[in-house]
């Protein structure tokens, strides 16, 4: 009895310090396996811009098939269904208080159906990203904030209020909350490429590197 006791502990240890090495190996792969749909998304944004000069949807209008003056960050998304094979590339695995949509239509289970919409989307829309600013913020993990609980216009994307603003005036504002990948984050950028980010890197690009589509070097995004 004693030995099996001894060798119940023993095994109770092991496992005690394994369990963080597994939660972390865990946690790499889905952070890997969200920047694959990230890249997913951006070649879906730039297969977009290819058919509308250059443009993405949040700058392209209504009447061209584009997402322009609206709010709703599924909206830029859902105008890709003919880009993205599923909505399920739009659900971050990492994230726990989403679900994925299991196609783009409007019934209970589509991706447009009142009951998912944001609730099925785990990524921002940069709505002040250019194919000519290769550096500028295309979309991205949604667990990134200004820090100052504030949303504003936004001039590209013809929108009157619902925007962040990721101002470089403000960087040490701008920040990876807990909500996915342990206060870290993927960004896809208008050249399609994927940015893993710490808070410094996030922080040190949004600085020096993309100038914004405004006068002011800021880039907005639409946050679900």
């Amino acid at each position: 009895m004693i030995e099996l006791l001894v060798v119940i502990a023993i095994i109770a240890i092991l496992a005690s310090l394994l369990m963080p090495a597994l939660a972390r190996a865990k946690g790499k792969a889905l952070r890997i396996q969200c920047v694959s749909q990230l890249q997913q998304v951006g070649f879906a944004m730039r297969s977009f811009a290819n058919e509308h000069r250059d443009t993405f949807p949040p700058q392209v209008e209504i009447a061209d098939g584009g997402t322009r003056a609206l709010s709703d960050p599924w909206m830029h998304f859902s105008v890709l269904s003919n880009e993205l094979t599923t909505p399920r590339i739009l659900f971050c695995p990492s994230d726990k208080e989403k679900r994925s949509a299991s196609d783009f239509s409007h019934p209970a289970q589509g991706f447009t159906s009142p009951t998912n919409r944001n609730k099925s989307l785990s990524y921002f829309v940069g709505t002040h990203a250019y194919s000519q600013q290769s550096q500028t913020l295309l979309a991205g993990d949604r667990n990134i904030t200004n820090g100052l609980r504030q949303l504003e216009t936004c001039r590209p994307a013809n929108l009157s209020s619902g925007a962040m603003s990721l101002d470089p005036r403000r960087s040490t504002d701008i920040r990876w909350t807990p909500l996915l990948h342990r206060n870290v984050g993927n960004i896809c950028l208008a050249d399609g490429s994927i940015f893993m980010a710490t808070q410094a890197r996030l922080r040190a690009h949004v600085i020096h590197d993309p100038v914004g589509g405004d006068p002011n070097g800021r880039n907005h995004i639409l946050v679900p």
